[in-house]
């Protein structure tokens, strides 16, 4: 395809206008796929935003707790993030807890 082809052909494309039966069958077709409906779900959940990524913001509980956390990753001697949900049960995941240990290991006076 020669250029000057290629070019009128995105021209029709661009300036295309759809009916409102194209656009329902586009639009039921992609709401078919489970990939935009898992992202349709996560957008509904309070704890996500849009894309469906985890919010940093819904861990308040993990960072007001950071005494515990700390009282807690010394006594058992300095132990990793999944061990450390496991004993307190802070926090969405064990996940969310990666970076308070990496700050626990990087400071170890951080409280």
């Amino acid at each position: 395809m020669s250029d000057k082809e290629r070019s009128a052909r995105a021209e029709l494309c661009k300036n295309r206008v759809w009916s409102a039966e194209s656009r329902q069958k586009l639009k039921d077709k992609a709401l078919s796929k489970p990939t935009i409906q898992f992202a349709l779900q996560a957008a509904n959940r309070p704890d996500r935003d849009r894309t469906g990524i985890k919010n940093p913001r819904a861990n308040v509980e993990v960072w007001s707790n950071l005494g515990l956390l700390h009282e807690v990753w010394v006594s058992n001697e300095k132990c990793g993030a999944r061990k450390l949900f496991r004993l307190t049960g802070l926090g969405n995941t064990w996940q969310s807890l990666r970076t308070v240990v990496k700050k626990f290991k990087e400071d170890d006076d951080i409280v």
